[in-house]
């Protein structure tokens, strides 16, 4: 309850203008984020979540979603928050300006999902990176945590093939054993079936679901909510079944 009403005064505090975002763009692009903003809200609407567009963090230094995505240049809008499934949901586009080694830079965009798992446990951290990618900007964020390495999956279950051609996990080997509890090979079937070529990610005590989309529907944005709210039930509950087992390995 406490976390709610932090966040809640949280948003309140924050400016939401939407003049903000449009001052600096032309027609063209005003007309394209008028767009983008009445499909959400339809979207919004649809899952019982709440639209409020643009965000100020100035302040603040809080970020309400985090992840490989966060970016010190980073511009979040459209955002929306609210309950679904029984699970606190935040919606958000996110925009950042990213600088390549040779020294260029360039724009990138996400739609980001961030689900709260219940039980307030510390997740490790596990991030799912799809191939095929058309862009691998989350490699510059893995190079900064050295823990995070590409894990063969595979010591306590046996995967699907499909799971290996769709993603790398990357995750601390030191955490196999848990991540191969909470990610067992049916949950991972269903991230490499319907969850690609979307970014996963665990982070603290979130599910992050990203994709850098040019362009969003409203039917994979709420995909993209419902997928994260079931990911977070599975979470949960494989949590709670790795507690009561303390662990134990399956037989071999």
């Amino acid at each position: 309850i406490i976390r709610i009403r932090f966040k809640l005064l949280f948003i309140m505090s924050m400016q939401y203008r939407f003049q903000d975002i449009t001052r600096k763009l032309s027609p063209k692009q005003i007309s394209a984020e008028l767009k983008l903003q009445k499909m959400l809200q339809a979207a919004m609407s649809e899952l019982g979540l709440t639209y409020y567009g643009q965000v100020d963090y100035t302040d603040s230094s809080a970020t309400l979603v985090r992840g490989m995505a966060t970016h010190q240049s980073q511009k979040d809008s459209h955002y929306c928050f609210g309950s679904y499934g029984g699970y606190e949901v935040v919606f958000l586009r996110r925009q950042a300006t990213l600088q390549a080694p040779d020294g260029s830079t360039r724009q990138q965009q996400w739609f980001i999902v961030q689900v709260d798992t219940k039980a307030g446990y510390p997740l490790p951290h596990i991030f799912f990176a799809p191939h095929g990618h058309r862009d691998v900007w989350y490699h510059a964020a893995l190079d900064l945590q050295p823990e995070m390495q590409p894990l063969s999956l595979g010591t306590y279950w046996r995967y699907p093939a499909l799971l290996n051609s769709r993603y790398t996990v990357y995750g601390s080997p030191a955490q196999q054993q848990l991540i191969e509890y909470l990610v067992r090979p049916d949950i991972s079937m269903v991230l490499a079936q319907h969850y690609y070529p979307c970014c996963i990610e665990y982070d603290r005590n979130h599910i992050i679901i990203s994709h850098d989309y040019a362009k969003i529907t409203k039917e994979s944005l709420v995909t993209m909510v419902k997928n994260a709210v079931w990911l977070a039930l599975m979470t949960d509950a494989q949590y709670q079944a790795v507690r009561e087992a303390q662990y134990t390995s399956p037989a071999q």
